[in-house]
């Protein structure tokens, strides 16, 4: 899709990551985009983004004529659904668990395509994981 990875180049640009990309229709369409930074995202921060992507011509042309711009952090405990947010918080530790089986905390050591590599600290070892064994994931601090 040439809107996400236009919009993805210029967060990166900026020095933000892209978390989450969403289009939701209604009487507008609404854009939804999470960003990051390991420096934390302020209120500031979404404002750069915003005018940054609503000025890029190119970019607004792909949006269209009418439509509504949100840009948000990830947020603290955020829970981890794509294979994308397990990228864009490598090493970072979380609360997660399995199907079948207890909670545990790990960190997130790696993206394998469509894996995920998790150190669980409990257990002291490595798990390569499928987003489908992944019960629930959820970030438990994202500050720098």
């Amino acid at each position: 899709m040439e809107l996400l990875n236009t919009i993805e180049l210029t967060l990166e640009s900026l020095g933000y990551k892209l978390v989450d990309f969403k289009v939701k229709s209604g009487k507008v369409l609404k854009y939804e985009i999470t960003i990051y930074s390991d420096n934390g995202i302020s209120h500031n921060d979404c404002k750069i983004v915003t005018d940054a992507l609503m000025g890029d011509e190119n970019i607004d042309k792909m949006l269209g004529e009418d439509y509504v711009l949100e840009v948000g952090s990830p947020g603290v405990g955020r829970k981890l659904k794509k294979i994308r947010e397990f990228k864009v918080f490598l090493n970072k530790e979380i609360d997660y668990c399995l199907l079948n089986s207890n909670p545990s905390s790990g960190i997130i050591k790696g993206v394998n395509n469509s894996k995920v590599i998790i150190y669980d600290i409990k257990d002291n070892l490595e798990r390569e994981l499928s987003l489908e064994e992944i019960q629930y994931a959820k970030l438990k601090d994202i500050g720098g």
